[in-house]
């Protein structure tokens, strides 16, 4: 998939929201979810994702251990959201992600994070609705 066709998708489940922004978010969120994988499985996401998504990869450093809901405590954080609107971006964003990498890579980073990771890379549709990210700095 092509950055142009992601960074659209992405907007599209986000809601109404810039491409810039756009961006910042997928960024945020996959920085996090990459510090939760493990060194292989974010060089193999990294390898699936368009050239332009910068997130880090960072060979030499371990997976970090923290459960969903810190996941989202992080992305709530480091974007100005509420925990409701964290999990519902992080969901979206996922989901771009997931359409855009192999399903059997998706099925093997799965498998390596605990169970209750599963729901943020859930196929079903997200209901759609704009959530605020003009406050993002």
């Amino acid at each position: 998939m092509k950055y142009q066709e992601f960074s659209g998708r992405v907007q599209e489940l986000i809601g109404e929201t810039s491409a810039r922004d756009a961006k910042r978010i997928t960024e945020v969120i996959l920085e996090i979810l990459g510090g939760r994988l493990t060194r292989i499985h974010r060089k193999h996401l990294a390898a699936q994702l368009p050239g332009e998504l910068t997130f880090p990869i960072v060979e030499d450093e371990p997976a970090q251990q923290f459960p969903l809901e810190e996941f989202y405590n992080r992305v709530a954080s480091r974007l100005e959201l509420n925990f409701h609107e964290a999990i519902v971006t992080s969901r979206r964003v996922i989901g771009a992600v997931v359409e855009a990498v192999s399903e059997g890579e998706i099925e093997d980073i799965v498998a390596g994070l605990p169970a209750e990771f599963a729901e943020l890379f859930e196929r079903e549709p997200l209901e759609k609705s704009a959530i605020d990210v003009h406050s993002l700095r």
